[in-house]
């Protein structure tokens, strides 16, 4: 097939600053994991402002609307899994409807400023890129 002398191309290879191998390449990927699990984690246990309610607990560690911080405290466990993916698990029961996904959450608790783990871990893998980005040489 015959082009014009206009549309030729040239390819140049693109040579990286430093050699990467795959223990390197390894390396990266977790401490980008990791970011984002610190940041995810740090979000997850942020609890949004107290708001009175309608009908408190009358008795028990929730008497008044009081606040436990279980919830905030059962964030702290991760698993890197084969390097190419990080898990996260919060044991409290009722997490779920606290924090949970599109659908998990209830009306309720979104309503008074939970934000549930698909916003936090997008709004979190977007800022642990960031910093991964910053750092490359």
């Amino acid at each position: 097939m015959w082009y014009p002398a206009a549309m030729a191309l040239h390819f140049e290879a693109i040579l990286p600053k430093k050699v990467h191998n795959a223990a390197t390449a390894r390396k990266a990927l977790d401490k980008l994991l990791l970011s984002f699990q610190a940041e995810a984690q740090n979000q997850l246990q942020a609890y949004p402002p107290w708001s009175p309610w309608k009908n408190p607990p009358r008795t028990g560690p929730r008497a008044g609307g009081r606040r436990t911080g279980t919830l905030g405290r059962n964030w702290g466990s991760y698993k890197l899994v084969h390097a190419t993916s990080i898990t996260m698990t919060n044991k409290t029961p009722y997490a779920r409807y606290v924090q949970g996904r599109a659908g998990q959450q209830t009306r309720v608790m979104n309503s008074r400023g939970w934000v549930g783990v698909d916003k936090i871990g997008r709004a979190a893998a977007l800022r642990a890129i960031a910093k991964w980005k910053a750092y490359e040489p």
